[in-house]
C-alpha cells in the first residue's frame, strides 16, 4: 500500500488561494495608507477640542487598527498557513465601531450641528443614539454569520439613510446661500467668507460620502 501525501503551493511559495494571494501586499499598502492619514489627521488637529473632529479620529484609529490584525492574519496565513480567526472578535467590533462613529458625523453635520445651528434638540439627540444604537448591534449581530449579510446590512442602512442626509444637506446648503445672497446685496460691509466656507463643506461632504461608499 502506497500512501502519497501533497502538499501544494503557489509560485512564491504561499499558502495562501490564489484568488486570496494579492491580500498581504494589499493589507500593507492600506496600512500606509492610513498611517498617513492618521499623521496628517493627528497634525491638523493636535489641540483641537471639537467633538466633532474627535468622532473622526475615532473612524481613523479604529479602521487603521482593522488593517494591522488584517494585515497580521494574511501574513501569517500565508507565511504558515495558520488561519487566526480569533482576530474575527476584534475586527468585527472595530469595523462596526468606526462605521457607526462615521454615521454619526453624518448626520450630526447634515443637522448643521456646530455649523449654522449651536445645539440639537433632545428628540434629535435621542433619534440619533437610536440609530447607533441599533447599528453597532445589527453589524455585531450579522458579523458573527456571514460577511455577505454584514455588508448588506452596512448597504441597506445607508440605502435608508442617505436620501435624508443628503436632503439635510441640501436644505442646510440653500440657507447658508440664501444667507450670502441677502448679506451680497445688502451691506457690504459684513465678511461671507465665513459662509462660502460652510457651502462649501456641506458640498465637499456629498463628494466625500459618495467616494468613501464607492471604496467600501
Amino acid at each position: 500500500k502506497t500512501t502519497l501525501k501533497y502538499h501544494l503551493l503557489n509560485p512564491n511559495n504561499s499558502e495562501l488561494p490564489v484568488g486570496s494571494s494579492p491580500l498581504p501586499v494589499l493589507y500593507v499598502a492600506l496600512n500606509i495608507l492610513w498611517a498617513a492619514l492618521l499623521a496628517w489627521w493627528i497634525t491638523i488637529n493636535f489641540i483641537s477640542k471639537s467633538p466633532m473632529k474627535n468622532l473622526m479620529f475615532v473612524v481613523i484609529v479604529s479602521k487603521a487598527i482593522v488593517c494591522v490584525l488584517s494585515n497580521i492574519y494574511w501574513s501569517i496565513y500565508a507565511d504558515k498557513g495558520l488561519r487566526l480567526d480569533h482576530l474575527d472578535y476584534p475586527k468585527s467590533l472595530l469595523y462596526a465601531i468606526s462605521e457607526s462613529s462615521f454615521v454619526c458625523v453624518l448626520l450630526l453635520i447634515s443637522k448643521g450641528w456646530k455649523i449654522t445651528r449651536e445645539r440639537l434638540e433632545t428628540a434629535e439627540m435621542k433619534a440619533i443614539f437610536f440609530v447607533l444604537i441599533l447599528l453597532v448591534l445589527t453589524l455585531l449581530l450579522f458579523s458573527m454569520y456571514s460577511e455577505d449579510y454584514y455588508f448588506l446590512t452596512l448597504m441597506i442602512v445607508y440605502f435608508f439613510m442617505l436620501p435624508k442626509i443628503f436632503t439635510r444637506l441640501t436644505t442646510n446648503t440653500r440657507i447658508l446661500q440664501t444667507q450670502a445672497n441677502w448679506l451680497r446685496e445688502g451691506d457690504a460691509r459684513y465678511d461671507i467668507s465665513i459662509l462660502e466656507t460652510k457651502i462649501k463643506l456641506f458640498r465637499s461632504l456629498k463628494t466625500a460620502v459618495i467616494i468613501y461608499l464607492g471604496c467600501i
